[in-house]
Parts: structure tokens; sequence; C-alpha cells
């Protein structure tokens, strides 16, 4: 009897995987990833997949108005614009990175609800809700299930 016993509690404390821990821990790396490439795939949808500087739709990437290391703010769709490679990172005319005035002066002027809207926002690196629930949320904004 003693015997069952310990082996039942050595069945009932198995080791949980990697994987579980990810999945059971709601702000593990697993739910930021799954809710980044979420957020990618919705402000593509929300430019059609072309960019909105240019039109082009070869090599689109999702920009953050709002660095994505201000956690507040990463996941919503509002902070993300769809730009080709070039407009993104490599054109010293218009480029989040490389030339930011030149940008955010043509967001002011062409985007103006996102750019009162970037006006008025806090970042901070404080989410009040899991990495977990913001996936789920995103997922409710799409047709993936």
């Amino acid at each position: 009897m003693y015997i069952q016993n310990v082996q039942m509690e050595v069945i009932m404390k198995k080791k949980k995987s990697k994987l579980q821990k990810k999945i059971e821990d709601q702000n593990s790396k697993l739910w930021r990833n799954k809710a980044d490439k979420l957020w990618k795939q919705l402000v593509a949808e929300a430019y059609f997949g072309k960019c909105d500087l240019c039109g082009s739709t070869e090599y689109c990437q999702a920009h953050h108005l709002i660095p994505r290391e201000m956690t507040s703010h990463r996941h919503e769709i509002i902070n993300g614009i769809l730009l080709c490679a070039s407009h993104h990172k490599y054109s010293f005319e218009i480029s989040p990175h490389k030339a930011p005035v030149a940008f955010f002066k043509w967001l002011m002027q062409n985007r103006q609800k996102k750019w009162e809207w970037l006006l008025v926002q806090e970042p901070s690196r404080e989410n009040k809700v899991t990495l977990k629930e913001i996936y789920e949320k995103l997922l409710s904004q799409t047709n993936i299930k």
C-alpha cells in the first residue's frame, strides 16, 4: 500500500515540459511573440497590405509609432503603420528610422487622427493585463480561431 502511494505521488508530481511552463506563464515570451505576430498581421490588414507612403506591396513591415519597448501601447492597432522596407528603415528622405522629422511631419499632415492620438498618449513600460489576454483580444479582432 505504501509503495502504491509513493508511486502515485511520483506520477502526480510529474515535471512539466518547458513548453507547458511557457503556456501557463501568461506573460511569457511565447505569448509576447504570438501577440506580436498577430499585431503585425492586423496592421497589414488595416492597410490592405500596402505601404501607407507609396502604396507598394513589396516587403511591407509594421512599424510602431510609439516604440514597442513601451509595452502599454505595443499591441494597439492604432499604434501601427504599414511601410515598405525602404520607407520603414532605409530612406533618407522619409523614414521613421532614418528621417524621423520628415516622417512625423508627413504623419501630421496626412494622418491627422493618428497624429492626434499619438500626441495624447503617455507611453509606459507597464501593462495592466497579461500578454495572453492581449493575444486573446487581438485574436478576437480576426477571423482566425
